[in-house]
């Protein structure tokens, strides 16, 4: 039982570092502006709010690297645990939070692959911690 709660809060703490990470990303981009390049009607309010509940969120999702998959390749693993994310984005979170379509197309089209690139930089930055500190 030690063993695993010690697992499952490493796991938790690399998600929440991935989650902040993911927030820095998106800070970056706002400042950048590439919302407007990208035409995307759909521009988070960055506030203290955000941050919270991506770390929070990033720390559930880390749940994913309890399971043991593809441990060999950081990057890769990281990238396929941001899949789960991203369609839960876009199939839950935007149509019921936000009220948009399905996929939140109304927003853009460009809106399908920026929210997978967002959660692709949580899956590799958590993933990637694990890493660092040799918990795989």
């Amino acid at each position: 039982m030690r063993a695993f709660l010690k697992k499952f809060s490493l796991v938790f703490t690399a998600g929440c570092i991935g989650g902040y990470i993911n927030r820095l990303a998106v800070l970056i981009y706002l400042k950048l502006k590439l919302h407007e390049a990208l035409d995307l009607e759909f521009v988070p309010e960055f506030s203290e709010l955000f941050i919270y509940t991506g770390i929070v969120w990033g720390g559930i999702w880390g749940i994913l690297f309890l399971i043991p998959f593809m441990r060999k390749s950081v990057w890769l693993r990281g990238l396929i645990y941001g899949v789960p994310p991203s369609l839960v984005m876009l199939f839950i979170v935007f149509p019921y939070w936000y009220g948009t379509e399905m996929m939140a197309l109304d927003l853009g089209i460009m809106i399908i692959p920026a929210v997978f690139v967002f959660n692709f930089i949580w899956g590799i930055a958590s993933a990637a911690w694990l890493w660092l500190i040799d918990a795989e």
